[in-house]
């Protein structure tokens, strides 16, 4: 069968853009790669300023690497500066800060010396005033499947570590309550073992490595806070607690009401965990099941077929504007991870998709890339079909998903006379996805717009 160059867009609810990669993206020595990102945790008290670092671990030689940073509510982030390890890449910040947000680090070429292990981000956390003792913040960071790349552009798996601020009613080491950990605390530490020195300190403070003792390991582990490179963090510590735990029984979702997942909820510190012995911090929110409703939106629906095949990449989703945010709800809501972005649409439907291709090209490049185009609200497809259209496309250049006429089509002429009744046999009807290299699309669509054809059905 010859497959036709065509653009058949219809734009409802939503389009589609999905992109596959060949199989030459894929290196053999990709899967051996692996870097690990990890959050420093800390202990503040409540209304404090705390620095926490995000650092790299097993460095192959990071040239490109997009990393999202989560946190707690109760947390405000109030600066984020580049770290030593990425230092010959330049480091775009998020235009507003909030959670979540990415960071985007990239560079043309790299040598040896800039291969290192080390800090990526500095980050401040300003912790709410109304934190009680007891509590904690989590810090999070993770990539997306290729999102991280190595000098030879092949994706590098990562492994994350999440880190946390502990709200204490002190910091460990800072005797006088000052804010500062220095010398003078030293001192105070020393005089405080010795005995005999009148001084006002906070002597939970003094036991920095929390042995119930107070003695020359917590002077040895304080100086070298302060003199850094020790790999000492002071900042670990919080008050002891004991739980209260109420067990909350796990309860079904119904079609109008949420239901749970299982947990554990302290009722002294007022902290919510997965486990009884308190081992596991969650958040409330994340037990959570919501109301099936009368079944998930079409979009959804369609949407899993391509998030659950296996050789689907990423996700582009073109809607109306006034609709992403509901879209970026749906995204979270049922897991939809391989969604990269989500576009407005053009005044017409092929300006939709040209929104969703330059996207598409923006977030995986055009060169050497297979782009489904496909309607949002068509979710009566299935696997094979989306493998079909990508083997047809590395076969043929093109694919336009077809079915047998099952109903006689007739031809007529500019009167509405019939002039032809082709054979059934001979008739098919198109569907989506239409499938193309990317770069091969992009170009017949520039080119049409640029001979201000902006609201095609279908063109050759």
């Amino acid at each position: 069968m010859k497959i036709a160059k065509k653009i058949i867009v219809s734009v409802l609810a939503a389009a589609m853009i999905v992109t596959g990669c060949p199989s030459h993206y894929v290196k053999a020595d990709t899967a051996k790669k692996q870097v690990t990102l990890s959050v420093q945790s800390q202990t503040a008290k409540p209304g404090a300023t705390v620095d926490v670092t995000v650092d790299v671990k097993d460095n192959p030689g990071i040239l490109g690497a997009t990393v999202s940073l989560k946190y707690d509510e109760g947390l405000t982030l109030t600066d984020a500066t580049a770290g030593d390890a990425f230092s010959s890449l330049v480091l775009t910040k998020p235009g507003k800060i909030q959670s979540p947000c990415k960071f985007v680090w990239d560079g043309q070429e790299i040598t040896a010396d800039d291969i290192k292990d080390g800090t990526i981000l500095k980050l401040s956390f300003k912790v709410s005033d109304t934190a009680k003792s007891g509590e904690s913040y989590k810090i999070s960071v993770s990539c997306d499947a290729g999102d991280m790349v190595d000098a030879d552009l092949n994706a590098v798996d990562v492994k994350t570590e999440d880190g946390e601020i502990g709200i204490s009613a002190f910091t460990p080491g800072d005797l006088n309550e000052d804010n500062k950990i220095n010398s003078t605390d030293v001192i105070m530490m020393r005089r405080q073992i010795a005995g005999g020195y009148e001084q006002t300190i906070n002597e939970k403070a003094c036991d920095v490595n929390e042995d119930g003792r107070i003695n020359s390991a917590d002077v040895i582990l304080v100086r070298r806070y302060i003199a850094g490179g020790y790999g000492v963090n002071l900042g670990t510590t919080t008050e002891k607690h004991t739980h209260t735990m109420k067990a909350v029984e796990a309860k079904e979702a119904t079609c109008t009401e949420k239901g749970n997942q299982a947990y554990y909820h302290c009722t002294s510190c007022g902290k919510y965990y997965s486990d009884e012995k308190g081992l596991n911090n969650i958040k409330l929110e994340d037990t959570v099941i919501p109301a099936k409703g009368h079944g998930k939106p079409i979009i959804v629906h369609t949407i899993e077929l391509f998030e659950n095949h296996p050789e689907i990449d990423g996700i582009i989703c073109v809607i109306v504007k006034d609709w992403i945010p509901y879209m970026e709800e749906m995204k979270y809501r049922y897991r939809l991870d391989k969604i990269k972005a989500i576009v407005p649409g053009g005044e017409t439907g092929q300006m939709s998709i040209y929104n969703g291709l330059c996207a598409a090209e923006k977030n995986f490049g055009a060169e050497g890339n297979i782009v489904l185009i496909h309607d949002g609200v068509r979710p009566l497809i299935d696997s094979e079909t989306i493998s079909n259209n990508i083997a047809s496309v590395k076969k043929y250049g093109t694919a336009i998903t077809c079915t047998v006429a099952k109903e006689t089509v007739i031809l007529v002429d500019k009167d509405n006379n019939v002039s032809e009744v082709p054979s059934r046999e001979q008739s098919r009807f198109a569907k989506a996805p239409q499938s193309f290299w990317l770069k091969e699309i992009l170009d017949v669509e520039r080119q049409a717009i640029n001979e201000g054809k902006t609201d095609m059905i279908d063109y050759e």
